[in-house]
């Protein structure tokens, strides 16, 4: 799961981040670098935690969870620092935020470019929220390996949205009004409950306790979008 993980940023990002003196994209910001290496890094280290325990060195994987409880503060100041800067780099291309979402060319169309930034900030915001809660909660119970890991790989899944977009704007994904995104998220949280009926006969606790907590937390904010809109785009206004 670690490694699908990791190849699916790689993926994503590849493009904008890793590969782009290879594609005609425009310059970014040092603090998006910074955000791609950090990300990156997360993910690099779930797989090294996890051929840790495969090969049976269980001291030096403890020993790493430090750097990893460090790299994931350092995920949420990245992660919010981009999110948080999205919409000023949107208007400082001259985009219109009243303008069609159309003219951003990632296959989203029929919505205002501020109705559209707005679902992807507060998604952010909460993707990031579940991550810091399912992080925080997985620290609290390293001392239970079984419900730590789940909690480290449902936080884990937490975050991989924004490079799952970047991949369905692919146009064989149809943009990101498309399926992909739900789909490739529903399938990743099925594969973890899917480990746990043919392991244990029985999904773990902390695998339903973790989907119930992200669950709630993008519910409540897919809530406030729906029930609120005017409030949530007058934040993206004040962002840009």
């Amino acid at each position: 799961m670690g490694g699908a993980l990791l190849l699916l940023v790689l993926i994503g990002f590849a493009p904008s981040l890793y590969l782009r003196a290879y594609f005609p994209v425009p310059p970014i910001p040092g603090y998006l670098h910074l955000h791609g290496a950090v990300l990156t890094s997360w993910f690099v280290w779930l797989c090294l935690q996890a051929s840790l325990i495969e090969i049976g060195k269980p001291a030096a994987h403890r020993r790493l969870g430090v750097v990893g409880a460090v790299l994931g503060v350092a995920v949420i100041g990245a992660a919010l620092l981009a999110t948080l800067n999205a919409v000023s780099r949107i208007t400082a291309l001259g985009v219109d935020l009243d303008a069609d979402a159309s003219m951003l060319h990632i296959g989203v169309t029929g919505v205002p470019v501020v109705a559209f930034a707005a679902r992807v900030v507060w998604g952010n915001i909460a993707s990031l929220v579940t991550f810091t809660v399912l992080l925080a909660s997985a620290i609290l119970l390293r001392r239970q390996p079984a419900a730590h890991k789940r909690l480290v790989l449902l936080a884990s899944i937490a975050i991989i949205g924004p490079a799952l977009a970047r991949i369905s704007r692919w146009p064989m994904f149809g943009g990101e009004q498309g399926p992909f995104v739900p789909i490739v998220l529903l399938v990743l949280v099925v594969a973890v409950v899917a480990h746990d009926l043919v392991t244990a006969r029985r999904v773990h606790r902390a695998t339903l306790i973790g989907i119930g907590l992200a669950l709630l937390i993008n519910g409540a904010g897919g809530l406030a979008l729906r029930f609120n809109p005017e409030l949530m785009q007058s934040f993206i206004r004040w962002l840009a």
